[in-house]
Parts: structure tokens; sequence; C-alpha cells
């Protein structure tokens, strides 16, 4: 961000169509220069300080990624769990993760509030435990590990398995799963003070801007996006209040160890049920190896695979060459994949909701017509350019509408590709590729407008808000 406002300077050089109304740099510099009072005034370094500072707060302290585990690119199920994994590649989902929530913040807030949902769900079912939604969330995020005499077997869910292994309260009973709110929280990165102060640093970076717009004074398009962000960042930290944050390592459950050492006699009932959780450990190391022999080990492979499977779907010649360089290559970047599991609720991104709630839909349209509202806000604002405004405007009409129009233009996945008509496959298209990349552009044009902006900025862009005016007085 800071490169992009330094690469900002030479830009009035080659912009031509400045508007004459709009006061010159020299003008604005004149006027930051004429603050005799230090107090009254601030600087361009001191807007990208507060703007970068609640944004880092929005990207990186406010997310609560799960506990890193390495998935399959294609299938959801596990490649490396969380004590096989390296740091590095553990930094590296984070910072993927980051960047995701600085191009598409509404798709984190759909994940949190699916978590939300999960936990309320999990809390209640196991609530004659003592379950709570921190709990809940632990199981989610992927914090207990199952072993079985000493060696890793699966991270349990809250599938039918879990259902299985905790029938009558049998892991929790029998003292397989102990672990109190205390000690989940204690795992945890970050406290109820750290987060208490990140809710109030955003919110009175909101607070600020809305003073400036009571008093009559500029807000600026870097503030106006950053005001965005802060917004979602409150959302998030209250739907992940409870929620454990960058937990390194899951808990280790034991079974057969605890179980042959333990002091406590096992029934019968609970022999029987030892031996189909045996089975059943077997059958998936079993399925879980023959999936692993058949994965994609070197690029050549892949490249390969994906190539053939362009052939077969199309039969001219440039149209398999369009859809391998569209379709297949972005789908297999990282990058690419980070989105789609983030908005299908696969891999790094599992949410524990089985389905989702249809009280999910109306609750994360709202978000995003607010956020993409938000952005409109300028829109009689004055630009360095007129080309510049047509920019933000357009990139802000874009991202409100996003969701409207990815909504007409949803469509049912459980089809099989070869089956359906032409026009459903190019809708297929237009939802799944040609929306969020114009959505991802839009946020990018409006991010880098809000930076090239400071090379020109209004007198009362410098001058900081006078609270003495917003405490009554005779």
């Amino acid at each position: 961000m800071l490169l992009l406002y330094a690469l900002a300077h030479p830009l009035p050089s080659l912009l031509a169509s400045t508007n004459e109304s709009l006061p010159s740099p020299e003008t604005s510099l004149e006027a930051l220069n004429s603050c005799s009072d230090i107090n009254s005034c601030r600087t361009v370094g001191e807007i990208l300080y507060s703007c970068l500072a609640v944004v880092f707060a929005c990207t990186w302290v406010a997310i609560h990624p799960n506990i890193p585990r390495l998935f399959d690119k294609w299938e959801d199920h596990e490649i490396k769990d969380s004590f096989t994994i390296s740091g590095a590649r553990a930094f590296a989902q984070d910072v993927i993760t980051m960047i995701l929530s600085l191009l598409a913040p509404e798709l984190i807030i759909l994940w949190a509030l699916r978590q939300w949902f999960a936990a309320r769900k999990i809390a209640k079912k196991y609530s004659k435990y003592g379950w709570t939604e921190t709990h809940s969330h632990f199981l989610i995020m992927g914090g207990f590990a199952l072993f079985e005499d000493g060696k890793y077997m699966y991270t349990l869910e809250d599938s039918d398995e879990f259902r299985l292994l905790s029938r009558s309260g049998f892991l929790i009973q029998h003292k397989y799963i102990d672990i109190t709110e205390n000690e989940i929280n204690d795992k945890s990165k970050t406290d109820f003070l750290a987060k208490f102060i990140a809710v109030v640093q955003t919110t009175w970076f909101i607070l600020q801007c809305i003073a400036r717009v009571a008093e009559g004074l500029v807000v600026t398009d870097l503030e106006v996006v950053t005001v965005a962000f802060a917004l979602l960042n409150i959302a998030t930290y209250v739907l992940w209040w409870n929620k454990p944050q960058r937990v390194r390592y899951p808990v280790k459950v034991d079974y057969c160890k605890r179980h042959a050492t333990g002091k406590s006699r096992v029934k019968a009932q609970d022999r029987s049920l030892k031996e189909r959780v045996k089975a059943m450990f077997t059958s998936f190391c079993d399925w879980l190896r023959q999936r692993s022999i058949g994965a994609w080990n070197s690029f050549k492979r892949w490249i390969e695979k994906n190539w053939e499977d362009s052939i077969e779907r199309s039969s001219s010649w440039p149209v398999r060459v369009i859809s391998f360089l569209l379709w297949d290559v972005p789908l297999a970047n990282t990058f690419s994949l980070n989105i789609i599991h983030l908005s299908l609720d696969k891999g790094s991104y599992q949410t524990g909701l089985e389905s989702n709630p249809p009280s999910l839909y109306p609750i994360i349209i709202s978000l995003f017509l607010v956020f993409g509202g938000i952005h409109c806000a300028p829109w009689n604002s004055i630009f360095p350019t007129h080309a510049e405004q047509i920019l933000w405007r357009v990139s802000a009409v874009t991202m409100t509408a996003f969701p409207l129009a990815f909504t007409l233009t949803g469509i049912d996945r459980t089809y099989e590709y070869e089956t359906v008509p032409l026009a459903q496959k190019i809708n297929w298209y237009i939802a799944q590729l040609f929306l969020p990349l114009v959505y991802i552009l839009a946020r990018i044009t409006l991010i880098v407008v809000a930076f090239t902006e400071l090379r020109t900025l209004p007198p009362s862009a410098y001058q900081t808000v006078d609270w003495a005016r917003f405490i009554p007085h005779i």
C-alpha cells in the first residue's frame, strides 16, 4: 500500500483531465503549512498510519483461522495433519487468508457467520456435558485429534463418527476429552483484553469519520475504504468472540492408551463399541491410503490431466486453449483454490455446518449491500480527475450489485457438467469465474484510487476534528 502511495506522486503530470475547480497540490500544501497549531492539523502520513493500522487489525488481528492442516486441492480430504505440516506452510496459509480478507472481506464474514451458527448448534447438542461455544469452536477448528496407541488417526469433527464416540458422553464421561473453557482460551494467542482493544481501535476510527462528516470536513477515499473494513471487523469479532485465535496444535485424544491404563472399569458394551470404533479406524485409514495413492505427484502430470479434460470438453482448438488458460490453470492456482474453498466451506475453511440455515442468506446479503453501499458514499465528492471519479463510481456500484447478480446467476451444483445444456454452462462460467473476477478488479480499483487521491487533497482534509464542539455547554 505504501508503494502505491509512492507511485501516485508522478500521476498529476500524467493525468491531463484534472478538475480545475479542485485545489492544486501546491494549494493543499500551503493549507497544510498554514496550520499554526499542530493539534488542529494532520499530515498525509498520519492519515496513512491511522488507516493502515485499522486495515491491519481487520486483515490479520481479527482473523481467527482454523488449526493448520493441509488438504488435497480437489478432494476435501486431509494430506498432512497439524503435527506434520511445516510452520512455513502454516504461516503462508495465514498470509493467503489475510490477502483474501483484503480483496473479499465479505467471504471472511460468511466464514465466521457459518462457524457461529455451527458453534451454537454444537454447544446446544452437548450442553449436558458442560460444553460451551468455546468448546464448539475448538472442535470446528480441528482442536481434537484422535490417536490410537500414539498414532494419529484423524481430526474429530461433528460428524457421524464423533456422534458414535460421544454416545452417552463416552469420550467426555470417561475423561478422554477433558478440557475446560479456560484451558482452551489459554491456547489462544489473544485474550479478552487484546480483542477489546482491537474493537475499541476500529470503533474510534469510525467515530472520527462520523465526526468529520458532522463538522463538514473532508473524509478521504482511503478513510471510506477503511470504515467499511472497520464495520466488518467489528462483526467478525462479535461472531468469533468465543473462538480461540491461531492455535497451532490440537489436543491429543488417545482412546486406546487411556482406555487400557485408565482406572475406571469399562463395561462389556463399551468394549464392543471399542471394536466397532477400531474397525471404523481401519477402514478409514485404508480409504485414505487408497485416495492418497491416486493423488497428483508432479506439476507435469497435473498439466497433462487438465489438458486432456479441456480437450474432452471442447472440439475446437481455440476453445480448448481458452478453456485451459481461463479455467483449468486458475483453478489449480493456490490463491484461486483458497477462494473456492472459502466460499464453499472446504479445506482449511471448514465451518462444521452440514447445510446453510435459511437465515444465513438474508444476513450475508445485507452485509454485502452495506459494505458496498459505504463505498457509494463519496459519489458526489471531489476527485482529482473526472476519470478517477468514474472509476470509483463504477467500482462501487459493481461491488454493491455483486450479491444480487451472483444470486440471479445462482445454479444447481449437483448436475453433471457434460449433461447440461450450453446455456446453463455459460451461466455457470459467469457465476463462478466472470463475476468473482469482476468483483476483485473492482476492489483493487477502489484501493488504488483511494491511494492516488492522497496526492491532491482539499484543505479541510488536513483539519482534525474539534471534539470540544460535541461537548454540551452553555
